[in-house]
């Protein structure tokens, strides 16, 4: 049994609570790219505006990556350690390569986070949008880490 990366949890976790910057935090995508038009790649082409409706999201300045939890996990995982976010750039190579969808995603995530890969859809709860208020801000997706950091299950019913 591996035992969670707490350091990473706690990156994770301020990076949420400083509202998720460089990118736009969703729970209902695993990592994908926007573009300057305000509409991400995606198989359901929906908009930025129909998937942050309600929500102040689009306010912040293109930056090329929509991501949740295990999404930003990834993109961590390839920053120079303590940098937090990779560059611009490297989201983009990224964001380009064949590493960007779910099953490598999550696998990236769950190994920079020091959860247990077991090849499954959604192998942590704490990435389980279901779970997870709908929609889901940064602060309250950083209450689920700091509640899985303290050992407690990410999503509650309150």
């Amino acid at each position: 049994m591996t035992q969670p990366n707490i350091p990473h949890l706690t990156q994770l976790a301020e990076w949420l609570e400083a509202g998720a910057p460089h990118a736009y935090f969703s729970m209902r995508v695993g990592l994908c790219p926007a573009t300057d038009e305000g509409v991400f790649e995606a198989s359901s082409n929906s908009s930025l505006e129909e998937l942050f409706a309600g929500s102040n999201e689009l306010d912040k300045p293109a930056c090329g990556s929509v991501c949740c939890i295990a999404g930003a996990a990834h993109l961590m995982s390839i920053a120079p350690e303590g940098k937090g976010f990779p560059s611009a750039e490297a989201q983009r190579k990224l964001l380009e390569s064949d590493e960007m969808y779910w099953p490598s995603t999550q696998g990236a995530a769950m190994k920079y986070l020091g959860f247990e890969d077991k090849g499954g859809f959604l192998d942590h709860p704490l990435f389980d949008f279901t779970l997870a208020p709908s929609p889901c801000s940064p602060a309250q997706a950083a209450i689920a880490v700091r509640r899985v950091i303290a050992g407690q299950e990410p999503w509650t019913a309150s």
